[in-house]
């Protein structure tokens, strides 16, 4: 077995270690040698040392367990020193006097770090083990003892210290270097905290600041307008900020400037407001509205008080817009100022407010509360692109087409109850497809994909049906032609059309129609097909007066026509029992051959009796050959509530979304049906919560959901 081998140990050289135990003769003479070089340091007499000597000597007085009278000795000569030195300031006048510290601290600091370079074993081994200051850190707290903590001295410096920054503030030419030199000897003395610095100077400058800039406050708003205000309070912030850089520590930044805002912005927040931010909007005077949402970024509560002043002025100003007597009237008007407005907020939101997101949001929830507080907008809003695709659109790039419609859609997003909207721009859709007023079929179906993107496909899919079906028409007029006759076959469930008018056509118009659906119907079987005669247009030809014209008229206007090609006059009474339609509808269409002077009446009033007798103006002259007869049909007026239509239909979506739900899931609380039904309604409008109880007391009636037995708020979804 083998034996293991002891390791060698490695020699280690051991450090010379001199004999250090002194005599006590010899301590006394040591240690007064030391105490003695140290005096002759702060005397600045220290040429003629030997600071090898020295370094020894120490080292010996601490070996031989002497270190605290050692520590005592320098002590002493460190505090007689401080001392002296203060004496050199009982003269001084004031304007030298902070030179004249920071003259004798920059001396007191020379002569600390040569002392604490001889005591460095001192510092390293006794100060330790002791827990003492080491010996720099006492000639500090000594010089502090001796100038700062004294009960005349002490005040005197700090008002001067204070009053210097004063005298900047008030625009007098100081040394700015000299206080900030004595500001870092206060950091300085604190010996890595700040503590001295804050209680010695600091906090009673923040008092005298206050007093400061609360008589500021009340100059300011005595004497000058909001913005005057801002624009003094912006540069006094930057002026304070630039002073506590070069003259006082960082550490007061903060605190100051938020005194600053807190005295002058947050205490008169409301006020400042109240004093001018509307006019400040109202003339789009974006540097000072950022100025302003800068400093009350900064105040306590500001950014709220803020928000509330600039949603109470969109608000104001846009409900002026919606509710004045103009744009009542004039639903383009209505549009147009809030396209106006919204402009405005666009660029002071992006270069005002640097689009903020709290701020956006803000100016969003203003825009909806004033646009939702009457449906008229939603018809409006219909009714201006109207107008933008039969008249405004000619002659538009394809850029600005784009971006019109885009505008349109910011104004879009804000309506909550969407389908208001979707009602009055199929009825306006209509009205245009069927008499062809629309100038650019691109531009109808980019709408249409842009409310899709917003909305879903099934909010737009009665609105691309009217469009298919007009593209279809154009097809069919190919496929089934019919000499005289132009057809458009139109989906009913699509279109917002009236109900039908009952009327007796002539006979050349009726066998054409027929021709047509015999054609139509021999390829499409099932479907049925029947005439909208108030919707169609005949064109005739009519010897009126000494010329021959070219009538475009509608089939009702087309057939009372014809009955003039027998007898000169007739009664209105002849042409209901004859044509056989409905009184009021078929009166409009006999006004307008009034109004186009083609026919006259017996009665010089606007209404139409049966007594009523119309006869052909043989006197009837224009300069065109061709002439538009017009029909005297009601305008697509917005209103102020949810049409009755809509109402109805909102019952019919509320329904149908509970069943999908509760398909889905079976069965289902009371609150969470209600909850799932809102989520998935909100998009199109904001249904109220009586009106989804009252939809599912209808379903149940029905058998689509029953309520569980032991358990009245459960709903069971029944197969």
């Amino acid at each position: 077995m083998d034996q293991k081998k002891n390791p060698k140990k490695v020699p280690r050289i051991k450090p010379y270690r001199p004999q250090t135990n002194l005599l006590e003769q010899n301590y006394s003479e040591v240690l007064s040698e030391v105490v003695f070089s140290v005096q002759k340091i702060f005397k600045e007499e220290s040429d003629s040392l030997q600071y090898q000597q020295l370094h020894q000597n120490v080292y010996n007085l601490v070996s031989s367990k002497k270190g605290e009278e050692l520590y005592q000795g320098v002590c002493k000569v460190i505090t007689e020193n401080t001392q002296e030195l203060s004496q050199h300031l009982v003269g001084v006048h004031e304007p030298q006097l902070l030179k004249t510290v920071f003259w004798l601290w920059n001396k007191h600091k020379t002569s600390m770090r040569y002392v604490a370079d001889v005591m460095m074993y001192l510092d390293s081994v006794f100060v330790p083990q002791n827990n003492l200051n080491l010996i720099y850190v006492q000639g500090l707290k000594c010089f502090e003892e001796s100038n700062f903590r004294d009960p005349q001295l002490g005040p005197k410096l700090k008002e001067m210290l204070i009053g210097e920054v004063m005298k900047d503030r008030q625009g007098q030419l100081i040394d700015q270097n000299i206080v900030k030199s004595v500001v870092n000897m206060l950091v300085e003395l604190g010996v890595g905290s700040l503590s001295f610095y804050k209680k010695f100077f600091e906090e009673e400058f923040l008092l005298e600041s206050q007093r400061f800039y609360q008589e500021l406050s009340k100059e300011y708003l005595s004497n000058c307008s909001s913005e005057e205000v801002i624009g003094l309070v912006t540069q006094l912030y930057s002026k304070e900020k630039a002073r506590v850089f070069s003259m006082l520590d960082a550490s007061s930044e903060k605190p100051l400037l938020n005194l600053l805002i807190g005295i002058l912005v947050e205490k008169n927040k409301k006020a400042l407001i109240d004093l001018g931010l509307s006019k400040l909007i109202s003339n789009s005077q974006v540097q000072e509205l950022n100025k302003m949402f800068r400093l009350y970024c900064k105040a306590e509560g500001g950014l709220e008080e803020f928000k509330f002043g600039v949603s109470e002025y969109i608000v104001e100003k846009g409900s002026e817009i919606v509710n004045s007597p103009d744009c009542k009237t004039n639903p383009l008007g209505m549009i147009l100022g809030i396209l106006e407005l919204r402009a405005r907020f666009d660029l002071i939101v992006a270069k005002a407010f640097n689009s903020d997101p709290a701020m956006e949001n803000t100016v969003k929830a203003a825009f909806e509360n004033f646009i939702n507080k009457t449906q008229r907008t939603a018809g409006a809003l219909a009714a201006y692109l109207d107008r933008f695709f039969t008249k405004d659109i000619k002659g538009v790039s394809e850029y600005e087409i784009e971006s019109q419609i885009e505008k349109v859609m910011i104004v879009f997003r804000y309506l909550r109850d969407k389908d208001v909207f979707e009602n009055y721009y199929k009825l306006f859709l209509s009205k245009r497809l069927i008499e062809q007023k629309s100038l650019s079929e691109d531009a109808e179906r980019y709408i249409v994909r842009q409310l899709k993107q917003e909305c879903g496909q099934q909010y737009t899919s009665k609105i691309e049906g009217m469009l298919n079906d007009v593209q279809n028409s154009l097809n069919d007029s190919n496929t089934y032609r019919v000499p005289k006759l132009e057809v458009r076959v139109l989906t009913e469930a699509y279109w917002p059309i009236d109900k039908k008018l009952p009327i007796v056509v002539p006979q050349e118009l009726y066998e054409l129609s027929e021709v047509f659906v015999n054609k139509y119907t021999a390829e499409h079987t099932g479907r049925r097909l029947v005439f909208r005669n108030n919707l169609g247009t005949v064109q005739l030809k009519a010897n009126l007066g000494k010329k021959a014209y070219e009538l475009q008229v509608s089939t009702c206007q087309a057939c009372v026509l014809l009955l003039y090609n027998s007898q000169d006059s007739i009664s209105f009474e002849s042409i209901l029992e004859t044509i056989k339609g409905d009184k009021q509808e078929l009166a409009k269409h006999v006004l307008g051959l009034v109004k186009a002077k083609v026919l006259t009446k017996n009665s010089p009033r606007k209404e139409l009796y049966e007594s009523t007798v119309l006869d052909v103006n043989t006197r009837f002259a224009s300069k065109l050959l061709r002439v538009k007869v017009p029909l005297l049909s009601s305008k697509i007026k917005p209103v102020e509530q949810v049409p009755s239509n809509v109402e109805q239909e909102r019952k019919f979506v509320i329904q149908a979304t509970a069943v999908r739900v509760m398909k889905s899931r079976r069965t289902l609380e009371h609150l969470q049906l209600v909850s799932e039904v809102v989520k998935l309604i909100q998009i199109r409008f904001t249904p109220e919560v009586k009106d989804i109880k009252n939809s599912i007391e209808n379903l149940i009636e029905r058998g689509y959901i029953t309520r569980d037995q032991d358990n009245l708020k459960l709903y069971h979804y029944v197969a």
